[in-house]
């Protein structure tokens, strides 16, 4: 996404479905994430891991996610490679275990 800045003060949305048009719009068959649920709410970050799970199923999009979050990587990720000052430890299948919903009840959290 050269030339593409974040801007802080717009919805994080925005931003998603523009890098998404871009994606589109070059036809690519690879769809790198970094962080793509930084710092953002539950509520947000279960729709941004909807959206690219429809990715991959409906478009057949290889989704590249680069996160620190682990329950984010076990919600979605069918692959994980385990990476430290940029080497490669391991590389592990797993099953998605789903994006987790919320009831949005104290008991929840």
């Amino acid at each position: 996404m050269s030339g593409y800045t974040f801007d802080h003060s717009q919805d994080v949305s925005i931003h998603f479905l523009e890098l998404l048009r871009r994606h589109w719009a070059n036809k690519a068959k690879i769809l790198l994430c970094d962080e793509p649920t930084s710092a953002l709410d539950s509520n947000t970050t279960r729709e941004i891991l909807a959206v690219l799970k429809k990715i991959n199923e409906q478009l057949g999009v290889t989704i590249v996610i680069v996160n620190h979050e682990m329950d984010v990587i076990k919600s979605i990720c069918n692959r994980v490679t385990i990476m430290d000052k940029g080497k490669v430890y391991e590389t592990i299948e797993l099953e998605p275990q789903g994006i987790v919903e919320s009831d949005h009840t104290p008991e929840w959290f």
